[in-house]
């Protein structure tokens, strides 16, 4: 099969490392795959068109969609006889479908999560006027591109059962089948957080003893990630127990962070690492780690430690008990107190810890399959009942 796939971010290749693993697992199993984004060369598993920018300034999804459209006059020849298409982004599958010439070919469209809801939770941190602004435009207009998605997709692929009903409660309308996917868990061997201040290997942290260490990776989002909450609850332990908190991590609210760790007096027990290109040396230092999340999607940490092995305490959002499934391994979302109770607990029952090591196994094993197969399966099936309509 001949399949494209789009973006129109100047970033890329390297702006969704799950849009390139879709595209690789594809040509591995035999189909050409082309790939529409600025400035990218041609491999050997996919060829790269160029997209046009000339004289088209940056309008949002006004600018992306004309680029897209000149990009396909450009390239009309290499689009000719597309089986499929797949996207990742609403404003990339918007600027497809909305042009009436490759409307008719099968979309299948990977949502990454709710980017609303994201907008929603992180607003209340914002500073400045530029960003509230920028966040209200698109908590506004996201949900009118998202509408247009679902009606004329063929196929909706979401990472939750709890995503697929938010799609359903805000859209009274929705046309595209809507199918869940989540993530699988990573083989960390091979696995590396890619973005900006890498640090390299993890710096050494002195012998162990019995200090208990306490780790969190994660964007610095202070709303988005709870990271008041962790801090907070560390605040709490600083008299009751014997530990130290690793954070890795790096983000737009990393100086937020710092005054705040030393507005608390935990300069003393906790060490910030800043972005970590190694997660498994990471999780081979640290006895539980935190995710205080007050919103995510298919969290891609979570199937980290899974992976891993190490104890965990998730905040009881939706997507950690998708993933996590069992209580023990969960705590009351945005609730310090809750949170530093269940380490308490956890630090003193050594059976406790022995548990929910053995609840992470269990979670190894259901999330573990082959999401590449998975991925290639759909874009077959999903091109194969076109041309099955087209012949009846």
């Amino acid at each position: 099969m001949k399949i494209l796939t789009v973006s129109v971010s100047e970033d890329g290749l390297g702006a969704y490392n799950r849009q390139r693993r879709m595209a690789r697992a594809l040509s591995e199993a035999g189909h050409e795959v082309f790939w529409l984004a600025p400035g990218m060369k041609s491999t050997g598993d996919m060829k790269f068109l160029p997209l046009s920018k000339k004289c088209i300034p940056h309008f949002g999804p006004l600018g992306w969609t004309l680029r897209l459209w000149m990009s396909f006059h450009k390239h009309k020849k290499d689009l000719q006889e597309v089986d499929a298409v797949f996207t990742v982004r609403e404003y990339d599958a918007f600027g497809f479908l909305s042009h009436l010439k490759y409307r008719s070919i099968p979309h299948v469209f990977f949502s990454r999560g709710d980017t609303v809801s994201v907008y929603r939770i992180n607003y209340p941190a914002l500073n400045s006027f530029i960003d509230k602004v920028t966040s209200l435009a698109t908590i506004w207009f996201y949900p009118i591109i998202q509408r247009f998605v679902l009606r004329h997709a063929d196929l909706v692929v979401v990472q939750a059962d709890f995503l697929k009903q938010i799609l359903r409660n805000r859209h009274s309308y929705i046309n595209s089948s809507i199918r869940v996917l989540t993530n699988d868990c990573p083989k960390l061997s091979n696995c590396k957080k890619e973005g900006n201040n890498v640090i390299g290997p993890l710096p050494a942290m002195g012998k162990r003893d019995h200090t208990l260490r306490l780790g969190i990776l994660a964007p610095l989002w202070w709303e988005c990630k709870g990271i008041g909450v962790f801090v907070d609850a560390l605040e709490i332990l600083k008299d009751k127990l014997d530990f130290k908190a690793v954070i890795g991590g790096a983000g737009p609210d990393s100086e937020r962070l710092g005054s705040y760790i030393t507005k608390m007096g935990l300069n003393d027990v906790v060490v910030r690492l800043g972005w970590i290109d190694n997660v498994k040396q990471f999780f081979n230092q640290i006895d539980l780690i935190v995710i205080p999340s007050k919103y995510d999607s298919c969290p891609n940490v979570v199937l980290e430690v899974v992976s891993s092995g190490v104890p965990v305490l998730a905040s009881d959002i939706p997507a950690h008990k998708e993933l996590l499934s069992f209580k023990e391994l969960l705590f009351e979302s945005c609730n310090s107190q809750n949170l530093a109770n269940k380490i308490i607990a956890l630090a003193a029952n050594p059976d406790k810890l022995a548990l929910n090591r053995k609840l992470m196994s269990a979670r190894k094993t259901a999330l573990s399959f082959n999401w590449d197969n998975e991925i290639v399966k759909i874009l077959e099936s999903t091109a194969t009942n076109n041309r099955k309509m087209l012949n009846s």
